[in-house]
């Protein structure tokens, strides 16, 4: 029987609707022709990121750096700098260094498919990791729910207008990732809750560019007027572009401003009022989790099957259920600050060391 507790790191993050690996049954999984990795061994983990430019995605390669010998492992990492061709580069380039698992960060979730395939082939142990994908050939996915996340971005602003509603801007991540369309979907679907909000400009930032998203902004407000009520960015860095819009015309802090991924920058604005509120994914607890599932993975300790629950990841559209590991988010805003303040300290921490 599937456990359905939650876990909490050594730092204190609550992790996954299921078990998490701690207490995972050690019956193994099916990988391939690959032999498993022996307690003793050292666990070689590839691990390609599509960027390592947002804060969050600096911080978790300094969390599983920080864990790794303490589970025996080395992490082969790679940056595909956005760039789809460079990824599919990456991808081979960890495959002929033999790893003993890998974790894919997508660069596009429409393009991705054929990388799994190839990980598959080989008989290598595959995570989705923090984005959806357009494919189910992998063993589990490590990541929040971002439609639950845009839900809660929705809800905030419906909340903050109340009846006198308004004109609301959305600027939403780049077109190619299912997080974006995951986090749109859940906040559109939060709105439309509240007719008496009008979402008056809905866009994509390519690449969920920071420079995209403030011209898109000032785009908006030009063409409102000024009348816009509320702002959603779909993560704090385009969110950081959108303040700098609104400073610009003298609007900070008279339009509400919510982005996403809990940034240092968004914590700072929002202590000084010209963001409203940021969803905080934990990229403490979401590294560790992943890179911990990764070496049980190697070493043919976890049952994917009997510790976590199948779930769909991708809403917009629709995908099919896969395992899913989940780190959920958490909404900050002025009144639980200390949350993103604590975790910054521990980041902090954990770089110093």
């Amino acid at each position: 029987m599937r456990s359905t507790g939650t876990r909490v790191t050594r730092r204190g993050f609550v992790v996954g609707v299921g078990a998490g690996i701690t207490g995972a049954v050690l019956l193994g999984i099916n990988s391939g022709s690959r032999s498993v990795r022996a307690q003793d061994d050292k666990v070689v983990v590839g691990w390609s990121m599509a960027s390592m430019e947002v804060q969050s995605y600096q911080v978790a390669k300094t969390i599983v750096e920080e864990l790794a010998p303490s589970l025996n492992a080395e992490v082969l990492w790679t940056d595909a700098r956005n760039d789809v061709a460079q990824q599919v580069a990456d991808v081979d380039n960890l495959l002929a260094r033999n790893p003993d698992v890998m974790l894919i960060h997508p660069v596009d979730a429409n393009a991705v498919a054929p990388l799994f395939d190839k990980v598959k082939a080989a008989g290598i142990p595959v995570i989705l990791f923090q984005r959806p994908a357009r494919t189910t050939n992998f063993d589990l996915f490590v990541g929040g729910g971002t439609y639950d996340e845009g839900v809660m971005m929705g809800e905030f602003v419906a909340k903050q207008l109340g009846e006198a509603g308004g004109n609301v801007v959305l600027i939403n991540g780049d077109a190619g990732n299912d997080n974006a369309h995951n986090i749109h979907k859940g906040i559109t679907d939060a709105l439309a809750k509240a007719p008496q909000i009008t979402i008056a400009v809905d866009q994509p930032s390519p690449l969920w560019s920071r420079e995209k998203a403030q011209n898109l902004a000032d785009d908006a407000l030009v063409k409102l007027n000024n009348d816009v009520q509320a702002i959603i960015a779909a993560n704090d860095d385009m969110a950081g572009g959108v303040a700098q819009a609104l400073a610009a015309k003298g609007l900070t802090g008279k339009v509400i401003l919510v982005g996403g991924d809990g940034d240092r920058d968004a914590m700072e604005r929002i202590a000084q009022g010209s963001q409203d509120a940021t969803a905080l994914q934990s990229f403490i607890a979401l590294p560790e989790e992943a890179l911990r599932v990764a070496v049980g993975l190697a070493r043919g300790e976890v049952d994917v099957a009997k510790t976590f629950k199948q779930e769909p990841i991708a809403f917009d559209p629709p995908g099919e259920p896969v395992y899913r590991d989940p780190v959920p988010y958490t909404l900050i805003t002025k009144d639980n600050i200390d949350v993103l303040q604590k975790y910054w300290q521990d980041v902090d921490e954990l770089s110093a060391k």
